[in-house]
């Protein structure tokens, strides 16, 4: 036995002397894997085809010519225009550049987050994040030629950059790490409207922990910025809403007596929708032929179309506990979608077994299935995971009151702003009832990783504390 624990041992300080060269061969295997999970035939629908368009624009000046039509964010029709004209080959190009992106994201990420704690933990911390970049089955979004990949790789980087934000400006000095910590701001929102929130709680982040390094004007200059970037957000989205803002009144509410009468105490025309029977839709699963076949067979004026946002924001604003209520039904498709089942250990509701990601009645998209378990965050229900988040985030409010540190905040910062991102995206998405989903997938995730750095958080907040009463 002694025998065996010697070699055991040795085995052990032959790797840690070897350390670096075990973590590099684990990230190369890694990335191997993930590239075989990623890499197929692009996909290719929807607001894609407002990005191919723009590839065949020759010189820039053309291609911001061209833009001008398009009313979507700026980031992903650039990237795209930097692959050339569209066709097979700058397709699978463009499939490969933003699955390697959206890895070395996560090991970046991996990599800041674990540098929050010491010892065995940071090792831990390291390779569960970085396994985390199978959670969910998120990967499967690396074959769309769409947002999806590219904002969740910047969001990471971004919140990477929040994270380490004071290591960072030590070594580059402070004004080159600001330019970065914004120009990456800049990107994340550029991806996608509804990541301009996670800008903003990622800025407000830093300055609150570094507030003692920044004077009053660099922060009133970060305000400016973000002010800019989300008025600038903003009138791409309206312009965006001709369209699908009328998925609102035919999905969500026409069909509802209360809510119709509601709407037209706040100015709807009461004769919109008259004569015509229209299905309430359920949130989870909005039948979104059913809504075009509505829209079709009435005309609803295009001047109230415009003021349609505006009064669903009012009515949400003024029905929070409904947001409550809804949320706490819609917990699976808000904060444990995926791609495949979730798992079986779960308290209370069990999940739907569906992919969450395709419309009702298309086709389920079949994926590779061998590291669907493999991020640990996914070996846990949502329900068993919203319970363990309460009780950990409970405990490290309570400790930040006395101690300030970095691996107490992180994780929380990522439960709250994914929890926030992620209610915020998935009703502010009725008009695109396919696009819930997908919109509160970003947050879910950070949820859910947040988690886990929570859990872990908590048992190394004893181990330190067990080691400092050693040492007294």
């Amino acid at each position: 036995m002694n025998a065996l624990l010697k070699k055991l041992n040795g085995i052990y300080e032959t790797i840690k002397s070897r350390e670096k060269l075990v973590w590099f061969l684990f990230i190369l295997a890694n990335y191997y894997c993930y590239l075989r999970l990623s890499i197929g035939t692009p996909i290719c629908f929807d607001d894609c085809h407002d990005y191919i368009n723009l590839m065949g624009s020759g010189t820039y000046d053309e291609f911001l010519k061209n833009y001008e039509t398009v009313w979507r964010p700026w980031f992903l029709p650039l990237f795209y225009w930097l692959f050339g004209n569209y066709d097979l080959a700058s397709a699978a190009n463009i499939m490969l550049a933003q699955t390697t992106i959206q890895y070395i994201s996560w090991i970046i990420f991996a990599k800041v987050v674990s540098g929050l704690f010491t010892g065995k933990t940071a090792r831990i911390v390291f390779l569960a994040v970085s396994l985390s970049a199978y959670i969910q089955q998120y990967y499967v979004f690396n074959k769309f030629l769409k947002s999806d990949s590219m904002a969740l790789a910047l969001v990471l980087l971004l919140f990477s950059l929040v994270f380490g934000f004071d290591k960072l400006i030590r070594k580059i000095g402070f004004w080159w790490g600001l330019l970065l910590l914004a120009l990456c701001a800049l990107f994340a929102a550029g991806t996608r409207d509804s990541i301009v929130m996670l800008v903003i709680l990622g800025m407000a982040y830093v300055i609150l922990l570094n507030r003692n390094l920044l004077k009053r004007w660099q922060i009133l200059l970060v305000f400016l910025c973000l002010t800019a970037v989300s008025v600038n957000q903003v009138i791409h989205f309206r312009e965006r809403q001709s369209y699908t803002t009328s998925h609102i009144i035919a999905g969500f509410v026409l069909p509802d007596p209360e809510i119709r009468k509601n709407f037209t105490d706040m100015g709807m025309p009461e004769t919109i929708g008259l004569g015509f029977h229209l299905n309430s839709q359920p949130w989870c699963s909005a039948n979104y032929q059913q809504i075009l076949g509505g829209l079709y067979a009435m005309k609803i004026p295009m001047d109230f179309i415009k003021k349609a946002p505006n009064l669903y924001m009012r009515w949400l604003l003024s029905h929070p506990f409904y947001i409550l209520k809804q949320s706490y039904n819609d917990l699976d498709c808000i904060l444990g979608q995926s791609f495949t089942e979730s798992p079986s250990f779960h308290f209370g509701k069990y999940p739907t077994s569906e992919v969450s990601f395709p419309r009702p009645g298309e086709k389920v998209i079949t994926i590779q299935q061998g590291l669907s378990r493999i991020s640990p965050s996914d070996f846990l229900g949502i329900r068993t995971k919203l319970v363990l988040a309460a009780l950990c985030s409970a405990f490290l409010l309570i400790v930040l009151f006395k101690r300030r540190d970095a691996y107490i905040s992180a994780p929380l910062f990522l439960v709250f702003s994914g929890v926030l991102n992620a209610v915020a995206s998935y009703f502010s998405d009725l008009w695109e009832p396919s696009e819930m989903l997908r919109h509160a997938f970003i947050g879910s995730i950070l949820f859910n990783v947040g988690v886990m750095i929570s859990a872990i958080s908590v048992v190394y907040f004893f181990i330190c504390r067990r080691k400092k009463a050693e040492k007294s």
